[in-house]
């Protein structure tokens, strides 16, 4: 009898958590440069974003990736946005 690898391998035997899509905003403190944020910085409401904290963002008007603190899913009391390139994250900063 022949075995054989069955469908939907990888995917259906990884052991992998499928990241779920949300919306909300992520917290700013640091980005690429060594710059800090204020308090109460964060991105742009982000909505069915699949962006994780700890991943870093692009932030187009600093021209720098931006690192992605704490998810908040209700908008946060304190509120100076910033406008990042939500489409994708990275790993780490440019070398």
């Amino acid at each position: 009898m022949r075995m054989g690898i069955g469908i939907g391998w990888p995917n259906a035997t990884s052991g992998a958590t499928p990241i779920i899509p949300k919306t909300g905003w992520f917290n700013i403190t640091t980005d690429c440069n060594g710059n800090g944020y204020g308090f109460g910085t964060w991105t742009q409401k982000l909505t069915d974003t699949i962006l994780q904290s700890g991943q870093y963002a692009y932030f187009p008007v600093g021209n720098v990736r931006v690192l992605l603190g704490t998810f908040s899913e209700t908008p946060p009391d304190i509120l100076v946005p910033i406008t990042i390139d939500g489409s994708q994250g990275f790993n780490s900063c440019p070398t």
